[in-house]
């Protein structure tokens, strides 16, 4: 449900969440000082420690998660790219029907990016998907018993595999999120260092600048995050690599 939310929305909640915890803890740090004198801050100092390098470590494993889906998304750009100019080198009766395979198959994998969280929809296209590849994959292979294509099979095949690899790897990637539950650790922790910092102000008055300050970069290294994790929305996602794939399904029809 986490990832489900619109970006918006979360920054938001995350930004309302963290001032207020720093508005109260300020608050009841007025209460104190009135008794018992100036808070302890080494719990303060802990706890931010801790929250920085959990943020940086959550943040670079968001980053690291993202490079992979691209950099798939790229292999198998490349695949596609290579069994096509591979397929030319065939006698025309041969390349069309290989065209026309690629075609159905490019069509699959652009409707695989563009069914967003759809499990019903990836699920089809990735069965889809995996029969046409293993049709290319038998019918080219049947093409190599020709001592005359040997030549060019022993390129297209290793192609079609890899192309029919990033299937699967694609919707690994796809999965392979920061887990919820460090989500929520991570906001559990921001919500106490924000009221501990406002507790900690020596101002009679909460430092409106602050407070904002602190809500609104947490918040944005919180959206930075999910929208790392959800690549088929936001502002980082892959649809320059998805128009690469449209420009190659396109170059079929030419």
């Amino acid at each position: 449900m986490l990832y489900e939310l619109p970006l918006w929305l979360f920054f938001f909640i995350v930004v309302t969440v963290l001032f207020s915890a720093f508005a109260l803890g300020h608050r009841i740090n007025r209460r104190v000082k009135k008794g018992s004198g100036k808070p302890n801050k080494s719990t303060f100092i802990i706890e931010s420690t801790l929250l920085s390098m959990l943020l940086s470590f959550t943040f670079s494993n968001a980053v690291s998660k993202y490079e992979k889906r691209k950099g798939t998304m790229e292999q198998e750009i490349n695949a596609i790219s290579t069994a096509l100019l591979v397929g030319e080198m065939y006698p025309d009766s041969i390349t069309s029907v290989f065209k026309e395979k690629m075609r159905a198959y490019i069509d699959t994998r652009i409707a695989y990016y563009e069914a967003h969280d759809n499990r019903a929809e990836i699920r089809q296209t990735m069965i889809t998907g995996d029969s046409l590849a293993k049709a290319l994959f038998v019918y080219f292979a049947r093409q190599g018993e020709n001592p005359s294509f040997m030549v060019y099979t022993q390129q297209m095949v290793p192609s079609l595999t890899r192309m029919a690899d990033c299937i699967a790897t694609r919707e690994i990637y796809r999965n392979a999120k920061v887990p919820v539950s460090v989500l929520r650790l991570l906001m559990v922790l921001s919500i106490v260092v924000g009221f501990l910092t406002g507790y900690n102000q020596e101002r009679e008055k909460l430092s409106l600048v602050q407070a904002f300050g602190y809500a609104v970069l947490i918040g944005m290294t919180f959206v930075l995050i999910l929208d790392l994790n959800n690549q088929r929305r936001g502002v980082i996602n892959l649809e320059f690599e998805q128009k690469m794939l449209v420009e190659l399904r396109k170059g079929l029809d030419e």
